[in-house]
C-alpha cells in the first residue's frame, strides 16, 4: 500500500494519500474476490453454524432521528473473542433476522451473514447504558462528518 499511495501521489502531485473510501473500496472488492475463491463464507472453518441459536433484541440507533429502533434477531456467537482492544474484545457472530415459521433448525446458517460482535472489557458501572451512549456517539459524529463532507472541503471526513 505504501508503494502504491507514493505512485498515486507522483501521478497527482498530491501530499496526501488515497482517500479512506478508494482504499475501503479496495479492500471490499479483496475481500468479494477471496470468498468467491474459497467457496462462500470465509469463516466456515470455525463452525459457528454449530453453535447454540439465541434469540436476541438488537438495538439500533438513527442519529437523523434520534430515535432508538429495536428488532429480533437469532445469533449464532463463539464463546471465545477472537481479537482484543484496549477497551473491547470481539467475537465471530452469525445472525439472521427474520424468525422462521419452521423454528430454528430450518435456518440455513452456513450462508447466513457474518458479523462481528463487540464487548467492552471488564466489569463497568454504565453497562448498557454506556455501550449505548458509546453508539449514540459514533452515530451522531457519522452523520456530521458525511453532512461535513457533502460540502465539498479540501479534505473530506470519513
Amino acid at each position: 500500500l505504501a508503494t502504491r499511495t507514493k505512485e498515486k501521489e507522483e501521478e497527482t502531485g498530491s501530499e496526501s494519500s488515497f482517500s479512506s473510501s478508494s482504499r475501503s473500496k479496495a479492500l471490499f472488492k479483496k475481500a468479494i474476490l477471496k470468498q468467491k475463491q474459497d467457496g462462500g463464507d470465509p469463516w466456515a472453518k470455525h463452525e459457528i453454524h454449530k453453535l447454540k441459536a439465541e434469540r436476541v433484541k438488537r438495538h439500533r440507533y438513527d442519529a437523523s432521528q434520534d430515535k432508538w429502533r429495536v428488532d429480533e434477531s437469532v445469533v449464532k456467537m463463539q464463546e471465545k473473542s477472537f481479537a482484543r482492544g484496549a477497551m473491547r474484545e470481539c467475537f465471530r457472530l452469525k445472525k439472521i433476522s427474520q424468525q422462521p415459521r419452521q423454528g430454528m433448525h430450518a435456518l440455513s446458517w452456513k450462508t447466513s451473514n457474518n458479523y462481528v460482535a463487540k464487548k467492552y472489557l471488564g466489569q463497568t458501572s454504565g453497562g448498557k447504558e454506556e455501550a449505548m451512549n458509546d453508539c449514540r456517539l459514533q452515530m451522531t459524529a457519522g452523520l456530521i462528518a458525511e453532512a461535513f463532507s457533502r460540502l465539498n472541503p479540501p479534505k473530506r471526513v470519513v
